[in-house]
């Protein structure tokens, strides 16, 4: 047993000296702590001076190795998690065996107590008889317990913080994007990953790192909060690929012919293109050429041609776009947002003029003295507490401050902000004239 618990304490030395993660080290140094426990535990109790207790002190050093058991988690050398360095439950285990280690020769070899207070070569090891069979299999099977529910602990813990990820921010290209991470890391993410997660400019995403088959490291990507291609510095357009002179392949609009961009060379020599094929393609603002999105097969239907209204919203988007840096249309308001991080929505909220204020919803009554002073307010109801959502608006019904509902997505945020413009001006003008009268009555 001690024979096995010195490998195992080995092993665990090794191991935190080439984890990288903090929370796998705090792990394994509780492990280190609570083996080398146990260790000193068993080693008192089979001590040979131990021969001349009585009864009771044997059964009290039972009762501290049963506790140092309980205390550990230690796994098997090589083995599986939930398997444990002591015998398992169902299977007695003698008091004196595996107690000490083979020697050269093939015989017991004498130990000395190491660094570890594990027997090491030099001294021979005894057992007690104070320790029956029965007490030996209980003991074992605390230490399977113990070894299951602590694996499962760290397991959990390594799963939720797998799950929530790394926050980051995408931007987009005209052939892909890339993702910027709160850490200030950034990785490059392809036109088809763009196109099969459906990630838009800005949006707002959870990045979970995980090995590829070959070895190298990917990203699972989770959209927080969707972002804006109107705002993105790109135009995207449905058409079809043209044969023109010399050989050269265009993309054109298949709304507006006269749309016609040459095909970026890259996609040329890797999609191979064919004249009539139909697709979908961007091109970079003050750009020269056609980016392929998405190629589609002449059997393939290709997506439906958008509607005037949807062109016409587009535009209007772009319009306010450029609009916004000349003319903030909210300047002197006060925008609440409830819900996500603060990041998410300052640059839709500063560009308007507005002074935002925010919380995550976890600690509402922190900004409800600023909400009562505000002339609106968003809640981003799919990442806030049902506190914070109806706290807030019990707050904005009392002092007839509009509301609104934030559907996922930061170009949703700007068309109500844009949209109900006019309502959240008439409420900043009608707060200020009540400030400025109840100074003159003052």
């Amino acid at each position: 047993m001690l024979r096995e618990l010195d490998r195992v304490v080995d092993r665990l030395y090794g191991e935190l000296r080439t984890v990288g993660a903090r929370a796998r080290q705090e792990a394994l140094r509780s492990r280190l702590s609570d083996a080398l426990l146990l260790a000193n535990a068993l080693e008192r109790f089979f001590d040979p001076a131990a021969d001349t207790a009585d009864g009771g002190a044997a059964e009290g050093a039972a009762r501290e190795a049963a506790v140092a058991v309980e205390q550990t988690g230690v796994e098997a050398d090589g083995g599986p998690m939930g398997q444990s360095a002591l015998a398992t439950s169902g299977h007695s285990t003698s008091a004196t065996t595996g107690l000490s280690r083979p020697g050269t020769s093939g015989q017991p070899a004498s130990a000395t107590t190491g660094q570890h207070g594990i027997a090491t070569p030099g001294q021979s090891v005894s057992a007690t008889p104070g320790l029956s069979r029965s007490a030996m299999a209980d003991l074992s099977a605390a230490a399977a317990r113990s070894e299951s529910e602590r694996g499962g602990g760290i397991e959990r813990q390594d799963e939720a913080e797998t799950i929530r990820g790394v926050a980051g921010t995408f931007y987009r290209r005209d052939h892909g994007g890339y993702i910027v991470l709160e850490s200030e890391e950034a990785f490059n993410i392809t036109e088809s990953m763009v196109t099969k997660i459906g990630l838009e400019h800005e949006a707002e995403v959870a990045c979970r790192p995980h090995m590829r088959e070959d070895g190298s490291m990917g990203h699972h990507i989770t959209i927080l909060l969707q972002g804006d291609d109107a705002y993105a510095p790109i135009r995207q357009y449905m058409g079809y690929v043209e044969l023109g002179s010399h050989h050269n392949l265009y993309c054109v609009d298949l709304n507006d012919p006269q749309q016609r961009y040459p095909i970026h060379e890259k996609d040329v020599e890797i999609q191979q293109p064919q004249d009539g094929d139909p697709c979908s393609f961007n091109v970079a603002i003050g750009g020269e050429y056609a980016r392929l999105s998405r190629l589609y097969k002449r059997a393939e239907r290709l997506p439906a041609e958008e509607s005037q209204e949807t062109r016409r919203s587009k535009a209007a988007a772009r319009e306010r776009s450029s609009r916004r840096t000349a003319e903030p249309f909210l300047e002197g308001c006060r925008v609440v947002v409830i819900g996500g991080m603060a990041k998410w929505f300052e640059s839709v909220v500063r560009e308007t003029g507005a002074e935002l204020v925010h919380d995550s919803g976890e600690t509402p009554e922190r900004i409800h003295a600023q909400l009562r002073r505000a002339h609106s307010l968003f809640l981003l109801l799919t990442n806030n507490s049902h506190n914070a959502t109806w706290s807030c608006i019990e707050i904005a019904k009392a002092h007839d401050i509009p509301h609104f509902r934030i559907e996922g997505s930061k170009s949703n945020l700007r068309q109500q902000l844009w949209d109900n413009r006019a309502l959240i001006r008439a409420v900043a003008e009608a707060s200020g004239r009540g400030a400025r009268e109840h100074d003159d009555v003052g």
